[in-house]
């Protein structure tokens, strides 16, 4: 389940017009990988920026879980370019967004950016995290010998 740790202001992004954003850095997810049933903080972080505004006003991007073709399943929350609650700094173009995570099985999220509750479009940013079953002790034993024994 994803909470997003910032409850960053509100947007007001039903009554203000929509301004799309053009990517300018990948998405980030750090960790990319967790284990299912640990509670973790999960940071995601991409560059946007908006074009010259003239009569409008911009909305906050916010962060989509989505399926493998790009679908939306539901807002997780607003990225943030503030500087506070895990952005490294004000208005640098970094959005960010602070999540906190406890996922009960393993499986693959997919996450986009859009502006406002627009459907995500083309140019919007994807990033995958892995949840994965945690490995036994045996298992990573396998894996080490592998590494250094072939």
């Amino acid at each position: 389940m994803h909470q997003p740790l910032d409850r960053g202001r509100d947007s007001q992004a039903s009554a203000e017009r929509v301004i799309p954003f053009i990517l300018t850095h990948p998405m980030i997810i750090e960790p990319s990988q967790i284990f299912a049933g640990d509670e973790v903080q999960v940071m995601v972080r991409v560059g946007l920026s908006y074009p010259e505004i003239k009569n409008g006003l911009k909305s906050r991007p916010i962060l989509i879980e989505v399926t493998e073709t790009g679908q939306k399943i539901r807002n997780i929350g607003p990225l943030h370019d503030d500087g506070v609650m895990g952005d490294a700094h004000a208005r640098d173009g970094i959005y960010t967004l602070r999540l906190k995570m406890a996922e009960v099985g393993s499986r693959s999220i997919r996450y986009s950016v859009s502006a406002a509750d627009e459907e995500p479009g083309p140019f919007t940013a994807l990033g995958l995290l892995e949840v994965d079953p945690r490995p036994s002790f045996i298992d990573l034993l396998k894996k080490v010998w592998q590494r250094f024994f072939g």
